[in-house]
């Protein structure tokens, strides 16, 4: 029977467009070298593959200070989602080697693109990284994003 099969070229996926908003998991595909923005504030782009399609979306979680002067750390969220936290106080290792391969859970919301090639269409953008389920719910790291070049001053 072995020598019967035939191969045939496999189809990409079949989901095009924004997956809808929801709760999804994801893994970490690539990570880019973190930046500080121009406000000041540390960057960590990473490449996600999310939900059962593995589409892909990119986020810049970030850690500083917002316009208003509070701090704010979606890092810390994005790390203890994929459980590649260190103690509180710790440096974090931020390397591909530690990050990339790593699985997590998020929320995912839909925005229409202000930027870059897909402007004016609809993207997915990650609401907030889950980091804790209990049995009241879940317990998200941070009510939404702050994007680190466009805090309001």
């Amino acid at each position: 029977m072995p020598d019967e099969y035939i191969y045939h070229e496999p189809t990409g996926p079949t989901f095009s467009g924004p997956l809808p908003e929801g709760q999804y998991p994801f893994s970490v595909i690539s990570v880019e070298a973190g930046y500080t923005s121009k406000a000041g504030n540390f960057v960590l782009p990473v490449k996600l593959a999310v939900g059962s399609d593995k589409v892909h979306v990119y986020d810049n979680p970030s850690a500083g200070v917002s316009g208003k002067g509070a701090p704010y750390d979606n890092i810390a969220a994005f790390l203890k989602s994929i459980r590649r936290n260190p103690k509180n106080g710790e440096r974090a290792d931020l390397s591909e080697k530690n990050l990339v391969g790593a699985r997590g859970e998020l929320m995912l919301k839909v925005e229409i693109a202000q930027k870059g090639g897909l402007i004016g269409k609809p993207v997915n953008k990650v609401h907030f990284y889950i980091w804790n389920i209990s049995e009241k719910g879940l317990a998200p790291a941070a009510q939404g994003q702050v994007d680190p070049d466009n805090i309001p001053f």
